[in-house]
């Protein structure tokens, strides 16, 4: 714990391994530092990658950093299809990859600055309510 009447503050660069998701890695600073903490962005927990925590103070600083343009970088299975659209969901289904000379083309659409929709098992929030609890909502 910081020293009595000073409270940490800051933007702490971490390096976020697979497994814990991005809220575990904030609980943990916070209970480290006591500080108020927070992320610029969430990442999956099966993802690797940049998170930006901001402590303190710095969490006025969040609109300067939420909505920055990102980069990704993955490997895909082009065999399987999964019930949640990433490598966590069930394989329910599979198929053969298109061939080699044919894998520029069907990769074609997904280069550059694209759109993608909103899998069902997502961090995102609609009116307040996680996605994921939200099309549970509309399933039943």
């Amino acid at each position: 714990m910081p020293p009595r009447g000073r409270s940490p503050s800051g933007v702490i660069l971490v390096d976020k391994p697979a497994g814990p998701s991005s809220f575990a890695i904030v609980a943990d600073v916070r209970r480290r530092t006591g500080a108020r903490t927070g992320h610029a962005g969430t990442l999956d927990p099966f993802a690797t990658g940049l998170l930006l925590l901001l402590s303190g103070e710095a969490t006025k600083l969040a609109s300067c950093f939420v909505g920055l343009d990102k980069r990704y970088v993955t490997d895909v299975d082009l065999s399987a299809r999964t019930s949640t659209g990433d490598p966590e969901g069930e394989v329910i289904g599979r198929s053969e990859p298109p061939p080699r000379d044919r894998l520029d083309a069907r990769l074609a659409p997904l280069r550059g600055e694209i759109e993608l929709p909103i899998p069902a098992a997502s961090a995102v929030k609609i009116g307040g309510e996680r996605h994921l609890l939200y099309g549970r909502a509309r399933a039943s």
